[in-house]
């Protein structure tokens, strides 16, 4: 039986997370092949991300009574989910990606994850893939685990539970490579293996030890960035065995 793997259109996403066309080439492939509503699930969601919310809109779902093109679609993102209507969890998209990715919390149609407990990973789903990650650094670098969920979505920000970055002063927040801590478990080491993709921002004998940004934002972004770059190698090393 031919796969979206098998197609190539899944690769294409993996390749471009950005781009869209590849995103509903691969629903014009499911829709051919008897999977109406997967399809239906990716367009609606590549065209909610191209709409401003609604204003009447609240967080987690829409206003029921409007008649705008962003509600509308809404409603239908979530029949499609499982939330309400016939697609329910037994039959909606959602089970489909609680059967690939088991033991995971995956969140649909506005979901933030709040209410929800760190002591399992859930991923976030937009414009019909997962493309978020949140979990603790020991779950995230637990053998294989990231590797298959790269090889088979288009991550492109990894959230890492705990993880803060040390304010040394105003202005300047560190990351330190794990293997030089004391072994205190500081929420400013980091694994070597993802250390290493950090940039440093000045070279030097000391750039070893630590990475330094302006802002906490901005570390912790570079942190989901170099997660995702070692996580990507991780795939790439995956598929090649």
């Amino acid at each position: 039986m031919t796969t979206p793997a098998d197609s190539g259109l899944l690769g294409a996403i993996i390749d471009a997370p950005a781009d869209d066309a590849p995103r509903l080439q691969l629903a014009d492939w499911l829709r051919e092949h008897g999977d109406e509503a997967r399809a239906d699930f990716i367009e609606v969601q590549c065209e909610l991300s191209r709409l401003a919310p609604c204003e009447y809109e609240f967080a987690g779902g829409f206003a029921i009574n409007c008649q705008c093109r962003t509600c509308a679609l809404r409603a239908r993102e979530r029949e499609l989910w499982g939330y309400v209507g016939e697609a329910n969890h037994q039959n909606g998209i959602r089970r489909q990606f609680f059967e690939a990715m088991p033991g995971w919390a995956v969140l649909s149609c506005g979901d933030d994850g709040r209410g929800l407990s760190h002591d399992y990973p859930w991923a976030t789903v937009r414009r019909g893939f997962v493309d978020s990650l949140t979990l603790d650094t020991a779950t995230f670098m637990r053998p294989g685990l990231a590797a298959a969920v790269f090889a088979a979505m288009p991550v492109t920000t990894v959230r890492l539970v705990g993880a803060e970055p040390y304010q040394v002063m105003p202005g300047v927040f560190d990351w330190y490579d794990a293997k030089y801590s004391e072994g205190d478990g500081s929420p400013a080491d980091v694994p070597s293996v993802i250390f290493e993709q950090i940039g440093a921002k000045e070279s030097g004998p000391w750039s070893r030890y630590y990475r330094t940004f302006d802002t906490s934002q901005a570390a912790l972004d570079a942190l989901s960035a170099a997660a995702c770059t070692w996580a990507r190698e991780q795939a790439e090393a995956l598929c090649l065995t």
